[in-house]
């Protein structure tokens, strides 16, 4: 069964802008020094507000070739949550 969009020759490929590393890396880096503290998801909004629609792993490689320390230190101040495990007596035994 194939999907409705190559059912339709279409492609999620097409919906993305085509921009070059130079031209990204300097809106990045602009938008930097504005925000410096400004993560991968939220260089995503700034840019999608900019009418580019971007793969993560092009605006990730874009921050790491302007700022590496920058990414380097909002990596470190990573806050991650650890989740409970409970264990409880059958389904719905549990409710939150």
């Amino acid at each position: 069964m194939e999907g409705r969009l190559s059912e339709h020759r279409l492609g999620i490929r097409q919906t993305y802008t085509d921009v070059n590393d130079s031209d990204l890396d300097g809106l990045v880096r602009y938008i930097l020094r504005e925000f410096p503290n400004a993560g991968y998801k939220r260089m995503t909004g700034f840019l999608l507000a900019r009418g580019m629609r971007l793969q993560q792993s092009k605006i990730r490689c874009a921050m790491q070739r302007v700022s590496p320390e920058g990414c380097l230190l909002r990596s470190l101040e990573l806050n991650v949550l650890h989740r409970r495990s409970y264990q409880v007596y059958g389904p719905l035994a549990l409710w939150h």
